[in-house]
């Protein structure tokens, strides 16, 4: 098995001084360094023909910031959640290779934006049926290989690349696989193999597999590009956590108010014995977006000193010390980080970047796994 980058094993910057209470629920900041460093990390490790995916506003952490940092540690192409978000980075004067990965847009004017369209098997009929008007359309074959999100089933595609190769009006410049969790090896080299064959027909396009837990298996090769999400930012997926001493580091902070007190008998809603220290109240909850599955995983630093949270309440959180401890009522400024959880990014960056409600991300299953 390939040797994958290790998670970072906490955070190690200082959080800044507080020169006004920080507000409620905590503010977000954000660490372009950290993600430039990712991008080389992961770059040496799979090799240059990564494919940075910056959905979702960038998972929340600003998408012509991010865009802007993987551009300039070489990746020249990236993956978008819309039209919209391509028409922001175009606007922000990126010169790179973008992947709309929501054809909702198709039928809109967008020669002027210069994007490429992952479609799938829902929109291969439109797209067969389209007239030619315009400039050709520029995409990339949506391959399913066990996900049954809308791909073209992987024994379909021979079918669905004839009819497309012979369309005026269409050019293939990818073909595109996604995987489940957790695929096994053969899988992989399976769904490579089937995307190179199909590449035969039309040489142009690229081949490329996505699912950050497809790095567990994947190899650099000149036939073959990867995308990736979320280790950019910081989050391994848990089945890549041995690795050869490279790491990625967590891209981001939530910043919160932090108080120090005296240690009560019992903590947490099943009345437990407290671990040993001094605990601190973390002014963030999972009202505010904090997925309860931080308990136990995310590292958080006050005013230096190393704590890791406990317990999550709805609009507080509790961390007892990993180390040094601050005295009792002494207050501080946190910065929380999350590590390789696959729900760590806070729900409600997620839920504003998408424009819903922080409950209707929250409340989707999640696991401990």
């Amino acid at each position: 098995m390939m040797a994958a980058p290790a998670p970072h094993s906490g955070i190690d910057q200082r959080a800044d001084a507080a020169t006004e209470p920080p507000p409620r629920g905590g503010t977000m900041r954000v660490f372009p360094d950290r993600l430039r460093h990712n991008a080389d990390v992961l770059r040496r490790t799979y090799g240059p023909q990564v494919i940075a995916v910056i959905k979702g506003d960038g998972y929340g952490l600003g998408l012509v910031t991010c865009a802007a940092v993987f551009a300039s540690a070489g990746i020249r192409v990236m993956a978008v959640g819309s039209i919209v978000e391509a028409a922001l980075v175009r606007a922000a004067g990126l010169d790179v290779r973008l992947i709309v990965l929501d054809s909702d847009g198709l039928d809109l004017p967008s020669a002027d934006v210069h994007v490429e369209w992952l479609v799938g098997q829902v929109e291969m009929a439109r797209l067969v049926a389209r007239d030619v008007t315009g400039s050709r359309l520029h995409i990339h074959v949506d391959i399913d290989f066990g996900v049954g999100r809308g791909g073209v089933p992987s024994d379909q595609a021979d079918g669905t690349l004839a009819a497309l190769l012979h369309h005026p009006g269409i050019r293939i410049v990818g073909l595109a696989g996604q995987l489940p969790a957790n695929p096994s090896e053969d899988a992989v080299r399976k769904a490579l193999t089937t995307l190179n064959r199909l590449r035969h027909r039309c040489p142009e396009a690229i081949a490329h597999l996505g699912g950050s837990d497809v790095l567990r298996w994947h190899r650099p090769a000149r036939s073959a590009w990867v995308r990736i999400g979320r280790p950019l930012y910081g989050i391994m997926p848990r089945t890549l956590h041995a690795g050869d001493g490279m790491s990625v580091v967590p891209a981001w902070a939530w910043q919160a108010g932090a108080t120090a007190y005296k240690a009560a008998p019992s903590v947490g809603y099943r009345s437990a014995p407290p671990p040993d220290g001094t605990p601190v109240r973390l002014g963030v909850g999972f009202a505010d977006g904090l997925p309860p599955q931080a308990a136990g995983h995310w590292p958080v630093l006050v005013d230096g000193h190393r704590y890791t949270i406990h317990e999550v309440f709805m609009l507080s959180s509790i961390a007892y010390p990993a180390g040094d401890e601050l005295p009792p009522r002494v207050s501080g400024t946190a910065l929380l980080s999350g590590r390789y959880d696959r729900y760590c990014l806070p729900a409600r960056q997620i839920a504003e970047s998408l424009g819903v409600a922080t409950t209707a991300v929250l409340m989707c299953p999640r696991s401990r796994r």
